[in-house]
């Protein structure tokens, strides 16, 4: 058999298994295989089934669409290096696929498209795998790629334009010796790749061809090309590196036994990412540099556990100083993290959407936590704070999404929920967003006078925790009939926002100023 009709199988809606009496060879030379191949289907050639592991043998010369569209089981693929033809959507729908070795990447060599992952022309959407769009000479390209995809290995060719654009989960690139060019966008928004091995072959590299590879650090150089650290040079490839090296043994990274990348730049030391099976894990303590140097306090680096959705659980060590941006964006699987004593900053997205987080312990030594931290983690129910109100106060809480307590509601300090909330009377200061969504508050209390409350500077109505609770209490009496003393100049803003016991207010003529929404 050497072709298949179209629809020849049109309606078959229970089809789970397909049987080839035929050898692998055979297989890929069949033409509309598209035809009876879908997601999921259970393929067996020569009576054995396909696995988890493929191997295009020598044999086969071209690989014809559709061949395995939908083999959601491949993990891994070797194409063998007489292959010169893959035709578009060979593998598309392989959303588990691990690993590929390929004898060139991009066009065929009778110059038709290869669709090594399946990418088509004008599409939006293809099943399977991560899509990306990208605009070239008036046309969008979409490339759909395995979310899966870590490792590549290519044994001929050259990188053509966008080959790997938005491979996420890349962390391994092997280019042959006789690579001369890498084209532009290449491995542009190739956000796991921490280093990359620049072979003495190459005399060019596109524009952008590693834009936005943010946790790119390190680049070993063979090639005669200039590149240097923090260079946009040679498409970008040096710019977020804090190592250029051009002789064997010069890299700064360590990687354990476990699992576990580092880097130590001399300076200062970082978490990289995890790279091991386990799904609940705690960071080590310490880690041993490059030189021998033990490296006591590091810092977690962007993108370090960037959609790793098998995530469960995370421990982070005191000996932690900084959760970078975007450390845990799409960890849906994660449910529960605990941030050890010496993280002082939490970074832009950190736990975006991590809708299966629970609940977070934030230590009282974290002074920052930015841009969109929390945004999406709609399953929060609890925040968990070690220090005490007056610490939760000075928080800086960079946008709405920042506070946890948007999603969870329920703020606990010393392991108490916060009903009544007690509000010292050294405070002088409650930052923005503070208590946003903190929808477990009953009342407040004050431990000075109406004159020091009236001087709290809140950042905005969510800072003042009556805008929840409702009731104040100062000197253990709710404040009803409100009589601010002579010695108050000034009302600050949103100072008894939804403060809804009041029944009247007396204002001395000592108050110059009162500040917006201060009696709303």
């Amino acid at each position: 058999m050497t072709n298949i009709g179209s629809q020849a199988f049109s309606g078959c809606k229970n089809l789970a298994e397909i049987r080839y009496e035929g050898d692998m060879a055979a297989w890929c030379g069949i033409d509309g295989l598209a035809n009876v191949m879908t997601r999921g289907v259970s393929l067996y050639i020569d009576g054995e089934p396909l696995g988890s592991e493929l191997t295009i043998p020598d044999s086969v010369t071209s690989v014809k669409y559709g061949t395995f569209l939908g083999c959601t089981g491949l993990t891994s693929v070797v194409v063998g290096d007489n292959v010169t033809s893959i035709s578009e959507g060979a593998f598309s729908g392989c959303s588990s696929l691990e690993s590929i070795t390929l004898p060139f990447v991009g066009n065929n060599a009778d110059g038709t498209s290869a669709g090594l992952f399946g990418y088509i022309f004008g599409a939006t959407e293809y099943v399977g795998g991560t899509t990306v769009k990208q605009v070239y000479n008036n046309r969008e390209s979409v490339y759909c790629i395995p979310s899966r995809l870590h490792s590549v290995t290519l044994t001929g060719g050259n990188i053509p334009q966008g080959a790997f654009y938005g491979c996420s989960m890349l962390t391994s690139v092997n280019m042959p010796e006789t690579l001369a060019d890498i084209g532009s966008y290449a491995f542009s928004d190739c956000t796991g790749l921490t280093s990359v091995t620049i072979p003495d072959s190459v005399t060019s590299i596109g524009n952008y061809a590693f834009n936005r590879c943010y946790k790119l650090v390190e680049v070993y150089n063979k090639s005669s090309l200039n590149i240097t650290a923090g260079s946009s040079s040679y498409g970008d490839v040096g710019y977020y590196a804090k190592n250029v090296y051009t002789e064997e043994n010069g890299s700064r990274f360590t990687d354990t036994s476990d699992g576990y990348r580092f880097f130590y730049d001399g300076t200062n030391g970082y978490f990289m990412g995890y790279y091991g099976e386990a799904t609940d894990i705690t960071l080590p303590d310490s880690f041993s540099a490059y030189d021998g140097t033990k490296v006591n306090t590091y810092e977690i680096y962007q993108y370090a556990f960037y959609c790793n959705t098998a995530l469960t659980s995370v421990v982070i060590p005191d000996y932690v100083t900084s959760i970078s941006d975007y450390t845990f964006y799409n960890c849906s699987g994660l449910t529960s993290v605990t941030i050890g004593s010496s993280v002082a900053v939490i970074g832009d997205y950190a736990f975006e959407n991590c809708t299966g987080l629970t609940s977070v312990t934030i230590p009282d030594s974290v002074t920052s936590i930015g841009d969109w931290a929390f945004l999406d983690c709609t399953g929060l129910t609890s925040v968990y704070y070690t220090g005490d109100i007056a610490g939760w106060c000075g928080i800086s809480f960079v946008d709405s999404y920042a506070n946890p307590l948007r999603y969870a509601g329920n703020l606990y300090i010393d392991g108490q929920l916060v009903g009544d909330v007690v509000i010292p009377d050294s405070v002088t200061e409650i930052n923005a967003y503070a208590f946003l969504g903190c929808t477990g508050l009953t009342a407040v209390y004050y431990a000075g006078d109406i004159a020091g409350w009236c001087g709290i500077s809140f950042g905005d109505s969510s800072a003042n925790p009556l805008c929840y609770a409702g009731n104040l209490y100062i000197d253990g009496q709710i404040v009803e009939d409100l009589v601010i003393p002579d010695s108050v100049t000034e009302i600050k803003a949103y100072a008894f926002y939804n403060c809804t016991g009041l029944t009247s207010v007396t204002i001395p003529d000592s108050v110059t100023s009162i500040g917006d929404y201060a009696f709303v």
